[in-house]
């Protein structure tokens, strides 16, 4: 049997096509193995740490970028902006607007002019 590295091989996989049924297929092995090398290797079930990737994927978007919500739910994987928005104000307490508002830096500051010293 070839050993594989099971989570440099997953990190390789988009995250927002990532399913269970596609890992235990690309590595030919049951659902319930895959499920038990999930869990060893990235400490906790399929589903939690694919929801983690998503709310951290969806930060750095908000935070970093200036997509606007809909461009950022489709590149996650949600075919509805609803869904997200719903499951993102469920995982952080705010929605996606409300995030980006608190935690980008852009806060409209005036620029000042460049002195010379």
């Amino acid at each position: 049997m070839v050993a594989i590295n099971f989570k440099e091989e997953l990190e390789t996989l988009p995250f927002n096509e990532l399913s269970l049924k596609l890992v235990y297929s690309k590595f030919n092995i049951s659902q319930s193995y895959a499920s038990e090398l999930f869990k060893k290797e990235f400490g906790g079930n399929f589903r939690k740490c694919r929801k983690e990737k998503i709310i951290e994927e969806a930060e750095r978007c908000l935070i970093t970028t200036d997509l606007d919500i809909a461009q950022i739910s489709k590149n996650l994987g949600y075919a509805d902006i609803k869904g997200f928005k719903k499951f993102f104000k469920k995982e952080k307490g705010l929605t996606p607007t409300q995030f980006r508002k608190k935690y980008t830096t852009d806060k409209i500051t005036p620029k000042r002019p460049l002195t010379n010293f």
